[in-house]
């Protein structure tokens, strides 16, 4: 399977595995953020700007992991090699801001950041 003439076999095989990694992760964040405790700090926040901005986000987050999950690989291999590493740090920052639940700020910037990169990885 050739993903783009400029990567290698070998980084052919290395993007797969870190890709069905990356997919594993997003979808652990995309049950966390449904968690009943995130759920209660968002219904808990007094900013409605933000209860909203959450349930886009976290709806964005489950489409562009599907559109991940159907994408091409080879059309995507080139921005996910170059992308990766922003990627895999705003996913352990988001799982981070999870883990703690005590500030949505935290956890929606974090969230857009992460959804934000996935759309420059699928060129959207």
């Amino acid at each position: 399977m050739n993903f783009s003439s400029k990567i290698t076999p070998e980084e052919n095989t290395s993007i797969a595995r870190d890709f069905e990694e990356i997919l594993k992760r997003i979808k652990n964040i995309e049950f966390n953020l449904n968690l009943p405790e995130i759920q209660q700090k968002f219904e808990n926040e007094k900013d409605e700007s933000r209860k909203r901005d959450f349930l886009e986000q976290r709806k964005n987050i489950a489409i562009l992991r599907s559109q991940l999950e159907t994408a091409a690989l080879e059309e995507i291999a080139a921005n996910l090699k170059k992308l990766e590493p922003d990627l895999l740090k705003g996913i352990e920052d988001l799982t981070q801001a999870i883990d703690k639940v005590d500030n949505t700020v935290n956890i929606l910037t974090t969230l857009q950041n992460v959804t934000g990169i996935i759309r420059r990885v699928l060129s959207l």
